[in-house]
């Protein structure tokens, strides 16, 4: 069985993913893709640049207690409870912060103003 189809077909089965990492610079590409697929995000403030931590289907897990698995594991399942019923919020939040369009018109806006 083909792994990454099976995760694409089935992705609206999930209700979250998580990224714990120290060593981004910026927010990766995979949670940007995770949130306009609808899902929530629990992950590391190295990996949350351009994350808006106020939304509730965000959470941080902060440098403390990233070697806490219980604490992680509290964080996810409460991340998953509250990203069940908010797909269609998640993925509007995504399409209007990191699609392609949106992308665009910021690096337009940046260029226009070095002109």
């Amino acid at each position: 069985m083909d792994r990454r189809k099976d995760i694409y077909d089935n992705i609206g089965e999930y209700a979250n993913t998580m990224l714990l990492s120290i060593g981004e610079n910026g927010t990766p590409l995979v949670i940007k893709e995770c949130l306009v697929a609808g899902l929530g995000v629990v992950t590391s403030k190295y990996c949350a640049y351009e994350l808006d931590e106020n939304l509730s289907f965000i959470t941080i897990i902060p440098d403390d207690k990233l070697e806490d698995l219980d604490y992680i594991n509290k964080c996810l399942i409460e991340n998953r409870e509250i990203s069940l019923s908010k797909k269609e919020e998640i993925s509007q939040y995504g399409i209007d912060n990191f699609s392609w369009k949106q992308l665009i018109k910021t690096y337009s806006e940046n260029i226009s103003t070095l002109q």
